[in-house]
């Protein structure tokens, strides 16, 4: 399970939970979720599946069969723990309040941006919202807008970060 996972599941501990994960791709880190995590009640996995700008050749062509692998995966958990939604992250595409929201979708500036806000509209009061590859400025900048759209919509606040991973309690 990835650090800020980790860190949601001690922060919140017993209680159960509803969640989001923003980028769902081959499902790898949506069933590690609901493996490690018998609290999680819920969790929204949204992922449009269309192509998208992206700095890693011949990613766009991956996506039909990620989509498959993804399905097939998740199939290994009661349907009730877990909803698709196959549409581009709106917060009111989420029909309840969530107390986690891990982004890890279109990688751009805007995108990431887009997305924390959009996250934030659904969030609890004390929820966690974070993500995965979060860089230092000055680091592989040129590909990824997620460290800077971070530091930017979180200035003064604190961010934590373990291993690539990113998280704000809000």
């Amino acid at each position: 399970m990835k650090p800020m996972m980790m860190f949601v599941a001690k922060h919140f501990r017993q209680t159960p939970l509803v969640g989001a994960e923003v980028g769902v791709f081959r499902g790898i880190h949506s069933a590690s979720i609901l493996r490690e995590m018998p609290q999680v009640k819920k969790l929204y996995l949204v992922d449009p599946y269309k192509k998208y700008w992206t700095w890693r050749k011949g990613f766009q062509k991956w996506l039909p069969a990620a989509k498959e692998t993804a399905k097939k995966r998740m199939k290994r958990f009661n349907p009730s723990r877990y909803e698709w939604i196959y549409k581009p992250f709106e917060a009111n595409i989420i029909p309840e309040p969530l107390d986690f929201v891990y982004i890890d979708a279109n990688h751009s500036y805007e995108a990431v941006l887009h997305d924390i806000k959009e996250s934030e509209k659904r969030l609890k009061h004390g929820g966690v919202i974070g993500g995965h590859d979060y860089h230092e400025a000055g680091q592989l900048e040129e590909r990824f807008g997620v460290g800077r759209a971070v530091r930017e919509h979180y200035a003064g606040t604190q961010i934590h970060v373990k291993d690539k991973d990113w998280w704000v309690i809000l």
